[in-house]
């Protein structure tokens, strides 16, 4: 039914794959062995001779950090499909326009490879993207893949620089799993083994073209990594260890949220398209409800003391980002143009072949107002304001295009008959990004650093998190590190900038097959609820690789935020530190919550899975935004901080280390701590005021965090009211 769908290369398609490929490499000037063996010593050159080792996490490159006043923060999209994907429609200008319109500074094209899509895909969209680059100055444009990782889910693979195409192609060719046949691969079979190790491969031979000049920059990131629970926890961890400046991190939370929610979905349709169950290629120890999204987002990301804390834990610099996935969007009047026809487009052959015939892309989208070749994406509406042609949210462009789209909606292979699923891009996903320059260097290692947070529904306008200790004149922000004395105050200071602009979209009813009626619109003014501060101690490399839990993290503080209004500041104060630890920070709508995944006590108000009915899970009534963490790093050799009291009995804690097997929703929660509470929440006296925002609220607290406070079962701070 989606585009997610894919089917393997049959044994004849692959090698006919195979033989195409290695004839375009030897036009390149390489082999395939060449380059699968230069990624092979590159991944010697880490240190990394055995896949699926017991032996503890490498080291995690150094991380470059900037002063929160230098930066600038920019909102983008890296996972995005045109008619270049064999499922996906629109043009590149399509969704470029689709992207500006809803506020996108920076794009990320990421076409799938698909049989031959690339022989002409890869070059011809690289012209045209090239195009779009001189058109739109103000745009970064992207040009990446969706990486088919071997033995495992898709991925987001971007490189930047002069060989940029030449070294995108190489790479699919020597390293994608569908083209080269490895996937369904059964867990933990000597196969699966060989595979990852290719994917590891893969990911230190980005790292050598950056090294040897090739490209001025690479990243991968995990997609939709719980969508198949094909992700096992040790893979991700050796992709990471293959080149940690390379491999990043993952998508928090999938595109695709549109997904039962529109005209044409069914029971069980969930956001994200998370509606699988375990297979004999997924990992063992993963149940349904982890293949779940829970406030739309992966079950890797929203469980408190799940796998991405064991992953910040072992203090790694493992970073997540969200996206639209946009394909096809949630409703749209366009569909699939015709093919020609004449042999091969009016025969029985997949689209991969039809494509081909194409030059690497499907037929331009149809206007279904005019059967036409459909024009430009941006048009005015009846008041001369700017909206989307076709997307009668926002226009007046109604009745008669929602008639005519359902006349023609179901006639033949050519039109989109699942109604699409995503949305366009910025539109209700967003990733923010902390710059140092408004360049493709920048949005690359802003990514890299960790300097990102990303929100649903336009969920918060702005936020500024920052970390700061006495004695230290600069502050450190998201993905950075702070480096204290033993017994120093940690204090946390976030700014948030709700939103003041409503969001226009698409009406819903789930009683309605018809509840996507494009002619009906509502305007949707998000608020947060409640923003939530998680953390636990960095314990040290896991020695066990699957390790799916972080039991000593949990929710530190939480902040009630309803009613806000203007520009506030949350302040919260971490004392007499003796303990390295890391804090991450979300927040929500408050409409849907429950306990965590690993209970109450551990997450008194986390994100719940949604239900099963068709249009039940209405994205835009559950909201929430994650972003990335800040590490603390207590110098243990350095003496107390003067401005602290010393306390003998004040020594770290020892490690407990982290949980070496998963645990599941039917098993009892490991024993947790919660803070000393020392001070309750206060209001200040005499909050400042900014003009442009409104009142800036500020509602502070503090937490003892000293000795072994963090393996200490305490009774549960009462979140602050903000009243």
């Amino acid at each position: 039914m989606h585009h997610h769908d894919d089917i393997r290369l049959s044994e004849a398609d692959l090698h006919i794959q195979q033989e195409v490929g290695d004839a375009e490499l030897t036009k390149m000037g390489v082999t395939r062995r060449a380059v699968l063996q230069t990624g092979l010593a590159a991944l010697a050159a880490a240190g990394i001779t055995e896949i699926a080792s017991s032996q503890p996490a490498t080291a995690t490159a150094t991380q470059q950090s900037s002063s929160p006043d230098a930066l600038t923060w920019l909102v983008g999209d890296h996972h995005v499909h045109t008619q270049w994907s064999y499922d996906a429609k629109y043009r590149i200008a399509d969704q470029l326009d689709a992207a500006q319109h809803h506020g996108c500074d920076w794009i990320a094209f990421t076409e799938h490879p698909r049989d031959f899509h690339a022989d002409a895909g890869v070059f011809t969209s690289h012209d045209l993207i090239a195009a779009e680059r001189r058109r739109r100055p103000d745009m970064l444009i992207f040009q990446g893949i969706e990486w088919y990782i071997p033995a495992a889910e898709h991925g987001t693979v971007l490189v930047h620089g002069k060989d940029e195409a030449e070294i995108l192609r190489q790479f699919e060719l020597v390293f994608d799993g569908y083209l080269n046949g490895w996937q369904d691969t059964p867990a933990n079979s000597p196969e699966q083994s060989e595979q990852t190790r290719k994917a590891a491969a893969a990911i230190a031979w980005l790292g050598q073209m950056k090294k040897d000049g090739r490209i001025d920059d690479a990243l991968v990131l995990a997609n939709h990594p719980m969508r198949k629970g094909i992700d096992g926890p040790d893979e991700i961890r050796q992709w990471n260890d293959a080149d940690p400046d390379i491999m990043i991190g993952m998508e928090g939370a999938p595109g695709a949220q549109g997904y039962g929610y529109g005209r044409n979905v069914g029971g069980g349709d969930r956001r994200g398209e998370y509606v699988n169950k375990p297979k004999a290629d997924s990992w063992p120890g993963y149940t349904t409800d982890m293949m779940r999204t829970y406030g739309g987002w992966d079950w890797l990301t929203a469980t408190v003391g799940g796998f991405w804390d064991s992953m910040l834990a072992e203090g790694r610099r493992f970073f997540i980002t969200a996206n639209s996935d946009a394909h096809l969007y949630v409703w749209h009047t366009w569909r699939l143009g015709d093919y020609p026809d004449r042999a091969p487009f009016n025969q029985d052959v997949k689209e991969d072949v039809k494509m081909t015939a194409l030059g690497g892309r499907r037929p331009d989208p149809i206007d279904t107002r005019t059967e036409q070749t459909a024009g430009p994406l941006l048009v005015r509406d009846s008041h001369g304001h700017p909206a989307i042609a076709g997307d009668i949210v926002g226009n007046d462009l109604a009745a008669r295009d929602w008639t005519q789209a359902l006349a023609t909606r179901d006639q033949g292979s050519t039109m989109d008959t699942q109604g699409g699923s995503d949305f366009w891009p910025g539109q209700f996903t967003r990733i923010h990004t902390g710059v140092t320059e408004r360049s493709y260097r920048g949005v690359m290692e802003a990514l890299r650093s960790g300097r990102v947070w990303a929100d649903h529904g336009h969920l918060l306008a702005g936020l500024d998190v920052r970390a700061t200790a006495p004695g230290q004149d600069d502050a450190v922000t998201l993905g950075g590190e702070l480096v204290v004395h033993p017994g120093d105050d940690v204090t946390i200071t976030m700014t948030v900038t709700p939103t003041t602009e409503p969001t226009r979209h698409i009406r819903m009813d789930p009683a309605s097959a018809e509840s996507t009626d494009p002619r009906v619109g509502v305007d949707t003014m998000p608020q947060v609820a409640f923003i939530d501060i998680i953390g636990g101690p960095i314990t040290g490399a896991a020695t066990d690789p699957q390790t799916l839990r972080a039991p000593r993290t949990t929710v530190l503080k939480s902040f009630d935020t309803r009613g806000r209004t203007g520009r506030f500041t949350l302040t919260h104060t971490f004392a007499h530190v003796t303990e390295s630890f890391y804090v991450r920070f979300r927040g929500s709508d408050g409409r849907q919550n429950g306990a965590g995944y690993h209970g109450a006590q551990v997450d008194p108000r986390g994100p719940v899975m949604g239900g099963e009915r068709a249009r039940e899970a209405d994205p835009w009534k559950d909201l929430w935004f994650y972003a990335n963490p800040i590490f603390i790093s207590v110098d243990t050799e350095s003496s107390p901080s003067p401005s602290q009291p010393a306390h003998g009995s004040a020594a770290p804690s020892p490690s407990t280390g982290v949980s070496p097997s998963p645990s599941h929703s039917g098993d009892a929660p490991s024993p947790r701590m919660s803070p000393k509470s020392t001070a309750s929440a206060s209001q200040a006296s005499s909050p400042a005021t900014d003009p442009t925002q409104g009142a800036r609220n500020t509602t502070s607290s503090s937490t003892t965090i000293g000795g072994d406070t963090f393996g200490d079962q305490q009774p549960r701070q009462l979140p602050d009211t903000g009243q």
